[in-house]
């Protein structure tokens, strides 16, 4: 946290920018909650940080209400995106 900029940590959420120790709390809350509010089908849609693919790939696998998972890339050929559809 000491690290982000003056323009960053002075006006966003803490819980926005602290993931907890690996980065990924949100992205495992809303990973492991989101299936109960989506439809049958229904699709979720994640931005993420460039280098988590991999952390992230084995969250959904441990989750298991999740198939068609695809992971997209930014303009800068990272993986920023991913897509998966409850099951």
């Amino acid at each position: 946290m000491s690290e982000l900029q003056p323009e960053i940590y002075k006006y966003e959420p803490l819980t926005a920018l602290d993931g907890g120790k690996d980065g990924l709390d949100s992205i495992k809350k809303i990973i492991f909650e989101a299936h109960a509010f989506l439809v049958q089908k229904g699709i979720l849609l994640l931005e993420t940080g460039h280098d988590q693919k991999d952390q992230i790939k084995k969250i959904i696998d441990d989750c298991g209400n999740y198939e068609d998972v695809v992971f997209k890339k930014d303009y800068s050929g990272y993986y920023r995106i991913v897509c998966m559809r409850k099951k």
